[in-house]
């Protein structure tokens, strides 16, 4: 039986950040208060605690490993309470080998191992060579044929597609963060108690908010534009044998193999930069692996064989155009529209009595109105469509998303939900269940569908 390999020292790190948790409370209170025994006590006790945990760390680190025989690959983890994860080779759908600058400096690499049917994946941090060879026999590369690389105009269309989430995630966590620190926690006292605190810290903090919120907006969208650059710098990808595999990246070099045969779905998303550049963005789901941080590659409409050469199964309709008749147009609009002639209101009303508030609300608008469009939009293309090699083709939308998805296993869950108005228009709704955990949901889909839908995979 093969020994086992040691997991990178950064293995042992984690715990690491117990250690700091526990001991910086006592020097933050000591340095508050200006003692200087209690400081002094503190750092006794913490430099006691960090030994002790450094000791644990060394134990555990020396306890665990793995080894790759009979097709299989064997973890162990843990002293006190010891662990032994085993995943056999047909378990694995795909493999990512992520060295962020950190890593590379040291020569480790996160090797993060998704199932097909568990949504939950394994992470190890191993030596570099160790995850190269690892990932060459869980899955092994043939021959190489590079089917997209992230150059000229597609590199920017990558990258600025790629940036739409790093720059939404990060606006959100700002907003959330600074609204936190500004109202504290006891907001409901504070809106319902002090009305007349509240009045004034609108009139105080808008005006300068709204300049420090266009800011904000540039230099969070140029960071994220700057990340996306430096991630998606030199991005390949292509056909190895049966592995699919994308890897690139400046400062995180991030390579993923994903195995063709385990492909559950191949989700192509345009949004309304990506309609400017008339790009789509493609993300494959393999089991547990979404991929979801960054496409997999940049697709144009009428290049159908570029994605073709990655999965031949790959189908999409060239008409978008849906079942229309007997659906309802409110089903569609309601929640958008609503929240859009909310949001216009406000800003009318604004503009008249608080004119300097009025751009601030005029941006949700903007962006509601898009949604709304978009929404209409998926009142005449969302269906559901048999496409060719016994494939289902889901077209749908979400707030300035189009979805245009491929289903390619057999394996999934359908569950039809109806109301009294549906039901009255012989109508219902789809939801669309994969074995990992992923849902796909269509709206008002005629009955008759609902019969054969099953019968088509």
């Amino acid at each position: 039986m093969k020994p086992y390999h040691r997991f990178h020292y950064i293995y042992s790190l984690q715990y690491i950040r117990y250690a700091f948790l526990l001991s910086v409370l006592p020097l933050i209170r000591a340095l508050l208060i200006f003692d200087l025994p209690s400081l002094i006590t503190a750092l006794k006790q913490d430099g006691i605690i960090f030994i002790v945990v450094m000791l644990f760390s060394v134990i555990q680190w020396l306890a665990a490993g793995y080894r790759y025989s009979g097709g299989r690959i064997t973890i162990q983890q843990g002293v006190l309470l010891s662990r032994q994860t085993v995943i056999s080779r047909p378990m694995i759908a795909a493999i990512e080998l992520r060295q962020p600058l950190y890593c590379r400096l040291l020569g480790a690499c996160i090797t993060t191992i998704y199932y097909k049917h568990r949504p939950k994946p394994v992470t190890l941090c191993l030596f570099y060579q160790d995850a190269l060879q690892l990932a060459d026999e869980l899955l092994p590369l043939k021959r190489e044929s590079a089917i997209f690389r992230a150059v000229g105009a597609e590199r920017l269309s990558f990258t600025v597609l790629s940036a739409n989430l790093i720059t939404t995630s990060i606006l959100m966590i700002a907003s959330a963060k600074k609204t936190a620190n500004s109202l504290g926690n006891g907001f409901n006292q504070f809106a319902f108690s002090n009305l007349e605190r509240m009045e004034k810290f609108v009139e105080q903090i808008f005006p300068v908010g709204l300049a420090w919120l266009t800011s904000l907006i540039f230099v969070l969208a140029s960071i994220a534009l700057l990340f996306s650059f430096l991630h998606t710098a030199g991005f390949v990808v292509c056909r190895n044998g049966g592995v699919i595999v994308a890897k690139g990246g400046l400062i995180t070099k991030t390579e993923r193999r994903i195995l063709a045969s385990a492909v559950t779905a191949c989700d192509v998303r345009t949004t309304p930069i990506a309609r400017l550049l008339r790009r789509s963005a493609v993300y494959l789901h393999a089991g547990g692996f979404s991929g979801s941080d960054m496409p997999l590659m940049v697709y144009r409409r009428g290049n159908e064989e570029q994605l073709q050469k990655l999965m031949p199964e790959f189908y999409v309709s060239h008409s978008v155009l849906g079942p229309v008749r007997g659906r309802s147009l409110v089903q569609f609009i309601w929640l958008s529209g609503s929240a859009f002639l909310l949001c216009i209101s406000l800003t009318a009303v604004s503009a008249w009595l608080m004119p300097d508030i009025a751009p601030l609300l005029g941006l949700p608008s903007f962006l509601l109105f898009i949604s709304l469009l978009v929404s209409l939009e998926a009142f005449f293309t969302e269906s559901v469509r048999r496409g060719s090699n016994r494939t289902l083709e889901l077209c749908y939308s979400r707030f300035l998303t189009r979805h245009r998805v491929c289903i390619f296993t057999s394996q999934t869950c359908f569950c039809f939900s109806q109301h009294p108005l549906l039901t009255y228009r012989q109508r219902c709704n789809l939801t669309l269940r994969l074995p990992c955990g992923l849902r796909f949901r269509v709206r008002s889909i005629p009955d008759y569908q609902a019969n054969t839908l099953p019968l088509i995979l």
